[in-house]
C-alpha cells in the first residue's frame, strides 16, 4: 500500500521521499487565550456565536 503513495509522490514531484520528516514550526499561543473553556460566562463573552451553537 505504501508503494502507491511512494510512486505517486515521485510522479508528482520528480523527487524521492525525504529520509527525515519535515519540521513544522507553530507560532506561540496568545497568552490571553489561557482561560477555562468550561466557564460558560467566559466562553459566551469571548466566543458568543460558538457558545450560542454549542453551550446549553
Amino acid at each position: 500500500m505504501l508503494g502507491i503513495a511512494w510512486n505517486a509522490h515521485i510522479s508528482a514531484t520528480g523527487d524521492q521521499i525525504p529520509a527525515s520528516p519535515p519540521t513544522i514550526r507553530y507560532r506561540e499561543l496568545d497568552p490571553t487565550w489561557n482561560f477555562d473553556f468550561d466557564d460558560h460566562d467566559e466562553m459566551t463573552r469571548r466566543l458568543p456565536r460558538l457558545a450560542a451553537l454549542h453551550l446549553e
